[in-house]
């Protein structure tokens, strides 16, 4: 990533790199708030399909298969021909995660992502991204989890 920001969370124990505009020029937006209780930062590009990239930090480790549950119900109302693959276990970055895909139509646009449910020893992450960009790819790479001044 030639021109990219990197975002050091201190409170939320983690840093990425987000470039600042995709390999084709699209110019990348990001914003960081709080929602129910928990931290997100998100970016995109203004087709939300080069660079698609959010990660949320709860404040405690959340039930993967409660979160899970609750995003595909959210997903399946949002959409009327969601495509939600089956729920697996992994390891990203060296965490235990689990994940699934999703294809549809969300807000009158065909997407494609991919849900990562991820614990730290502190938080659980939930990493969403666009899997066809390799931009998006990258930042994923670029996800350090830390624990206070050290990582995970």
């Amino acid at each position: 990533m030639a021109d990219s920001t990197v975002i050091t969370d201190t409170e939320h124990n983690y840093s990425l790199r987000i470039p600042t505009t995709t390999p084709s020029g699209q110019p990348i937006e990001i914003v960081k708030d709080q929602r129910t209780g928990a931290h997100r930062i998100h970016a995109q590009s203004p087709d939300a399909a080069e660079l698609y990239f959010e990660i949320v930090s709860a404040s405690g480790l959340i039930n993967h298969e409660e979160a899970v549950a609750q995003q595909k119900a959210f997903l399946s109302s949002q959409s009327f021909d969601a495509a939600i693959t089956a729920t697996k276990q992994s390891v990203v970055r060296s965490f235990a995660a689990s994940e699934f895909g999703f294809e549809g139509t969300l807000g009158g646009r065909w997407k494609v992502r991919r849900f990562i449910f991820l614990d730290s020893a502190l938080r659980t992450y939930r990493i969403i991204y666009d899997p066809r960009s390799t931009v998006n790819e990258q930042i994923l790479d670029s996800l350090v989890i830390q624990v206070g001044g050290g990582r995970e």
